[in-house]
């Protein structure tokens, strides 16, 4: 094999790899993102049911009667409106970013969920997360 043919060869190979190694970081950061998103669905339980109780929307983790887990790698806050914010404190890439679950109702008692992020890659948002 001319020399030429193994430098090409070892380009293709370098590039594969730094592909591959950047799909998996992506993929490693959508599990994290979603790992973090967890005990939201508790804290959704909770926000609608003192809702569908009482007419008016809780505005903390104690009115809503929502204990938040205790976690390295995110932390989850019932705030005003019943809005749910998930801060991220791991990993590196996104701490500090968070995304926020608002809830609005539709006549028939019906709760939607609306959700926005900041500071989180799209490809790492959950696909109810992305913008369409």
């Amino acid at each position: 094999m001319q020399p030429r043919n193994l430098v090409a060869i070892c380009i293709v190979a370098a590039s594969a790899i730094a592909i591959a190694s950047a799909s998996a970081t992506s993929t490693d950061l959508a599990a994290k993102v979603l790992e973090g998103l967890n005990p939201t669905a508790m804290a959704k339980l909770a926000v609608s049911e003192k809702f569908i109780q009482n007419g008016i929307w809780p505005d903390s983790n104690e009115s809503a009667g929502f204990t938040a887990p205790s976690s390295t790698s995110s932390g989850v806050a019932v705030g005003p409106n019943g809005t749910i914010t998930v801060t991220y404190q791991t990993p590196e890439t996104i701490s500090g970013g968070s995304i926020v679950l608002t809830p609005s109702s539709s006549e028939g008692g019906v709760i939607h969920w609306h959700c926005s992020s900041d500071g989180i890659p799209a490809d790492a948002l959950p696909l109810s997360c992305r913008d369409a």
